[in-house]
């Protein structure tokens, strides 16, 4: 019995047993959804992300990356609390200019990290021009536990496609 318990300690102290930081490198997965659909010209889509068996989460800095001569974010990026409920929101923006949407936000201490399932956010896009529209998790996106360390993560990006036609009607002018 007294070997059982010396074994025991030292596997402990030596690593043998996975540590919770361990856990926290499994990869997560950022979900964009709809994946897909085809809409018109002019439609705006509720776009969500969705945040897939994350462990130990803490802190996140997402960004979303669209053609903005494609599609407009439309208002403003609504974090989503019921799954992961940050102490402190460092951005939730939409920026039409360059085409992206930033959602940054953390815990403080005392707070408890989170693990599981859930939204993180949703946003409206408005889409502009027939093709196809591309939503994709930018790869410098960051999860991170509270140790600072970063939680790998894989993503499931979102593809639309536009239908419509483009109008262009001519100026034309004339001299009377």
């Amino acid at each position: 019995m007294r070997r059982r318990f010396i074994l025991a300690v030292l596997l402990v102290a030596f690593g043998a047993f996975p540590s919770a930081s361990a856990a926290a490198l499994e990869p997560a997965t950022l979900r964009l959804v709809p994946a897909a659909g085809t809409y018109q010209m002019g439609d705006t889509v509720t776009v969500e992300l969705w945040l897939h068996d994350a462990v130990a989460l803490y802190g996140v800095d997402i960004r979303v990356g669209f053609d903005p001569d494609m599609a407009q974010g439309v208002g403003t990026l609504m974090p989503d609390t019921s799954f992961f409920a940050p102490d402190m929101v460092l951005f939730a923006d939409v920026d039409n200019d360059i085409g992206e949407f930033r959602y940054a936000a953390t815990k403080v201490n005392p707070g408890v990290p989170v693990s599981g399932t859930g939204r993180l956010f949703t946003v409206e896009l408005q889409l502009r021009r027939p093709g196809s529209v591309a939503v994709s998790v930018l790869p410098i996106s960051q999860l991170s536990t509270r140790d600072a360390e970063l939680i790998p993560y894989v993503v499931a990006n979102a593809l639309y496609t536009v239908e419509g036609v483009e109008i262009f009607l001519p100026l034309v002018v004339s001299e009377y």
